[in-house]
């Protein structure tokens, strides 16, 4: 190995750590000024009032369901049960061949704001698409809250909460999806993904350039979708219901973000490895089709948090400028580990922090893997 090599691979190295330096400790460390509760009345008495319906605008929750009755029995209540004053929740039975209407049609008998569809057209798409379309065009609100049937608001407040994020100049509001800490190395990397994409979908909307939002927890107007013509120009795509339509819709002044931990939908992870990359296959096929920026400020985090891992192991199996590499690695993951400490308390992760080291190694490997597999694999169902 010459000295030139490893002079200019040391150069690349200082390179990437410094881009990494940028990202952490200036792009995503500004997401820790974010609110995480909005400047709401504190409620002094326990009377339960809500706010009067004149004042409260109407949310229609769309909640795509296919094979889900035991979903649906456990977590609908908790949906049906918001204290918001003028909500309905529309149920899309996309071609169940369970019992999901029967269990719906249950609640049905006491909650008269229930409603469920059945998408009974033929499928043109792979993903959930046509279903979630047939579900906003058959809202009577404006306001679209979408969710998923296995997930399990924090708070009877979640409407509410989001709701107050959307004001006159906003028709979009990013929530967040978390998975429950469970036992495991696999939920835990999980768990830190999860919120490493949280954490860059939202800096990347209080920097004025949004490019996601994940479809277990978001709201945005319905007129936003029609103006759009909802998802036609990416039905073809199996997944896309959230980042593409972010990505076509969202602009840096129609956008709001949403860190109170009142809005936070949680749901549980991939039980093994093979159903997790499954998974993420689905959802990395969008990356290849958004805007030339957000691939460009994506790819230089990804190949700088990457080439940072092998340009170290590379510079201490050869011990050159051994000292040097050290220092430069553990400022690094100082950095990394301030940042998340501050941002990660906010998203309640703190746990995820002890594992730190670990998890960040790995998603240098999951960086160089997801860069590659949406283009060697076919888009696959939702479900």
């Amino acid at each position: 190995m010459t000295d030139q090599f490893l002079f200019l691979l040391m150069l690349s190295f200082v390179a990437a750590t410094l881009v990494q330096m940028f990202y952490w400790g200036v792009f995503y460390f500004l997401l820790r000024h974010e609110p995480r509760q909005p400047n709401r009345p504190v409620d002094t008495g326990d009377s339960g009032e809500k706010m009067p319906e004149s004042e409260t605008p109407g949310i229609s929750v769309v909640i795509c369901a296919r094979n889900e009755e035991k979903k649906v029995a456990q977590n609908l209540p908790l949906i049906l049960n918001q204290n918001y004053r003028s909500f309905e929740i529309l149920i899309i039975d996309d071609h169940s061949e369970d019992g999901t209407a029967e269990v719906v049609a249950q609640f049905q008998k006491f909650y008269p704001y229930l409603r469920i569809v059945k998408n009974i057209n033929i499928k043109k798409s792979a993903g959930k698409k046509d279903a979630l379309t047939l579900g906003v065009n058959s809202a009577k609100f404006d306001i679209i809250a979408v969710t998923d049937a296995d997930c399990i608001p924090e708070s009877p407040n979640w409407l509410q909460s989001m709701s107050e994020k959307l004001t006159a100049d906003k028709d979009i509001v990013l929530g967040y999806g978390p998975y429950i800490p469970q036992r495991g190395m696999l939920n835990s990397f999980i768990r830190f993904e999860t919120t490493m994409t949280a954490l860059q979908y939202f800096s990347y909307a209080n920097a004025g350039v949004p490019y996601m939002g994940v479809g277990r927890n978001m709201l945005y107007r319905k007129s936003s979708f029609e103006k759009n013509q909802g998802f036609s120009t990416h039905s073809e795509i199996a997944s896309g219901d959230d980042d593409l339509f972010v990505r076509e819709v969202a602009t840096a002044k129609n956008t709001a973000i949403s860190l109170d931990p009142e809005t936070f939908l949680y749901s549980e992870s991939k039980p093994d490895l093979r159903s997790y990359v499954r998974q993420k296959i689905r959802h990395l096929s969008t990356g290849k089709h958004y805007k030339w920026y957000h691939k460009l400020l994506l790819g230089c985090f990804g190949a700088s948090h990457s080439w940072h891992y092998v340009a170290l192991i590379l510079l201490m199996l050869f011990k050159y400028y051994f000292l040097l590499t050290i220092c430069l690695y553990f400022l690094r993951i100082f950095v990394v580990t301030l940042t998340c400490a501050q941002v990660f308390k906010k998203l309640r992760e703190q746990s995820i922090l002890k594992s730190i080291v670990w998890l960040d190694a790995a998603m240098g490997i999951y960086f160089i893997l997801s860069a590659f597999l949406p283009y060697i694999t076919k888009n696959r169902t939702w479900k």
